[in-house]
């Protein structure tokens, strides 16, 4: 396998396949393995990490009823090397690198307009939409306007 991380799904209480276990076997010196043991709703076990050494991550869970899941991220984060990093820092890095590049293009836009001599209001319109831009990064920003592009970026509801 070409994956960075493998996850084997596996019912709870039931052996691992043969073929299933000799692809973990090999992954194992080269790759991190998360076995997910569903179904653990079936047979009232405990959710959470049953087993974790170098490269194994056991955890049981329920799918169904989402039980175990929050574990399962954190010890994906703890592979990944991002357990101290909330979930927001990489919206909020990419919505911060997008409002840069407007204020960039709208700089330009700016000087171009002065040094052209094109009017100082069409100057001052395109300074004050890098200001707007900026603003998204800085806070300075209608809080309504900012939830709108934050949600308008996620399928809610699946």
């Amino acid at each position: 396998t070409t994956a960075d991380i493998l996850f084997m799904v596996n019912e709870y209480g039931e052996p691992i396949q043969a073929e299933a276990q000799r692809l973990m076997e090999d992954t194992l010196p080269v790759r991190p393995v998360l076995l997910l043991q569903n179904k653990i709703d079936l047979h009232r076990a405990a959710a959470g990490v049953v087993r974790k050494s170098r490269n194994l991550v056991e955890i049981n869970i329920s799918a169904k009823y989402g039980t175990g899941v929050e574990v399962v991220q954190e010890e994906l984060k703890d592979i990944l090397g991002m357990k101290h990093l909330s979930e927001n820092v990489f919206i909020a890095r990419r919505r911060h690198l997008e409002a840069l590049a407007r204020a960039d293009l709208s700089l330009v836009d700016a000087a171009a307009a002065a040094t052209e001599r094109r009017g100082l209001e069409l100057v001052a319109e395109h300074l004050r939409h890098a200001q707007h831009a900026l603003g998204e990064i800085t806070g300075v920003y209608a809080a309504d306007d900012l939830l709108g592009e934050i949600f308008s970026r996620f399928c809610l509801g699946k």
